[in-house]
């Protein structure tokens, strides 16, 4: 499977996903970290108008 589509189709292991204002995320993650959660920063939402729906920067490192 090419890795533009694992992307666009699978979470990639991202257990729990919380989507917040971004004014809100140092409350959000505060709270999360309070509560014994390792907390990562994983993207953002932006408007889009045309092209990919997911946009990825970085690389995957897949393991055996």
């Amino acid at each position: 499977v090419a890795e533009d589509e694992m992307l666009r189709t699978f979470n990639m292991g991202a257990g729990m996903v919380v989507i917040a204002a971004e004014d809100h995320a140092d409350a959000v993650i505060g709270l999360l970290e309070a509560e014994g959660e390792r907390v990562s920063v994983i993207g953002r939402l932006e408007d889009r108008t045309s092209g990919a729906a997911v946009k990825f920067e970085g690389s995957l490192e897949l393991g055996p």
